[in-house]
Formats: structure tokens, C-alpha cells, sequence
């Protein structure tokens, strides 16, 4: 009887004993879950916040890009502003430089106008009253030419216009 009673109870402690071991496996199990679920927390706390940092630094450099493409699009602006003005500045010049150019053409031809004009002069010099007087008067007479006196006229006289000519010869006192 003894046995039969120290056999109940330790079979009831047996069973005691393995329910207490489930139990503690149970709660083992349960910590174990318990310290994963507390590892992802701390992950996803950690990606969180590095996510966050992300999304930061990503808002802050979408605006420094806004910033660029702005600076970017008005640097365009006022290269394009300097090529207009540039433009204008060139036609100007070219302008000025085709208006200079027809005024040199103009006194060349000019010039070259009267180079002609003084060698048609000195051809019709040549065997005329003025050409005998510069040969064989010279530094005598000089050219006098206001008003009706108008002719050569010898240094240190007074000239008076002949009155019976047409070709107003001077006549020398």
C-alpha cells in the first residue's frame, strides 16, 4: 500500500513536474517570441528613423535641385539677354563701319575727283599767260583774288582794273 500510494504520488508529481516543464517551455517560448518581437521592434525603429533621415536629406536635396534648375534657368536667361545685346551691338558696328566706309569712298572719290581736277588744271597750264608768268616773274607777283580785283598782282603795288578790258588785266603803279 505504501508503494501503491508513493507510486501515485509520484506519478502525480510527474506529472506536476512535466506540467510545470511545458509551462516553462511555453513561457520560454513566449519570452523568446517576446525578445524577437522586441529585436524587430528595435529594427523598425532604427530603419525608421534611418528612413526618416532619408526622406530628409532626400526633401533637402530636391529643393537644393529646385534651387539649381532656377539659377540654371535665369544664368540661360541672361546668357541669352548678352547674345541679344551682343547681336545688336555687332549690327550697330557693322553699321557704323559700312557708314564709315561709304564716307571714306566718298572723300576717295572725291579726292580722286580732284587730282583730276588739278591735272586738267596743269594740262591747260601748260602754254598759258599763268605758266609765262610763273616762269619769268617769279616771286614778282602773286595771286590777289577778292572782289573785282581779282588777278596776279606784283608785290608792293596797288593794282587798278584796266577799264577798256573784258579780261580785267591789272595794270601795276
Amino acid at each position: 500500500m505504501f508503494d501503491k500510494i508513493l507510486k501515485e504520488v509520484r506519478e502525480q508529481e510527474v506529472g506536476k513536474l512535466t506540467l510545470l516543464r511545458e509551462q516553462t517551455e511555453k513561457k520560454k517560448e513566449g519570452i523568446y517570441q517576446l525578445k524577437m518581437e522586441r529585436e524587430k521592434c528595435l529594427h523598425r525603429t532604427l530603419y525608421e528613423e534611418e528612413l526618416q533621415a532619408c526622406r530628409t536629406e532626400r526633401a533637402a536635396l530636391e529643393k537644393e535641385n529646385h534651387e539649381h534648375r532656377l539659377k540654371q534657368k535665369e544664368a540661360e536667361q541672361q546668357m541669352e539677354l548678352v547674345r541679344r545685346r551682343w547681336e545688336l551691338d555687332q549690327t550697330a558696328c557693322e553699321q557704323q563701319f559700312t557708314a564709315r566706309q561709304k564716307d571714306i569712298e566718298q572723300q576717295i572719290t572725291l579726292a580722286k575727283e580732284r587730282v583730276a581736277e588739278i591735272d586738267r588744271l596743269l594740262d591747260n597750264r601748260q602754254g598759258s599767260f599763268y605758266e609765262w608768268l610763273s616762269q619769268n616773274c617769279q616771286g614778282r607777283y602773286h595771286w590777289q583774288g577778292r572782289g573785282r580785283e581779282t588777278g596776279f598782282v606784283q608785290q608792293g603795288t596797288e593794282a587798278s582794273v584796266c577799264s577798256g578790258c573784258r579780261s580785267r588785266l591789272f595794270l601795276w603803279h
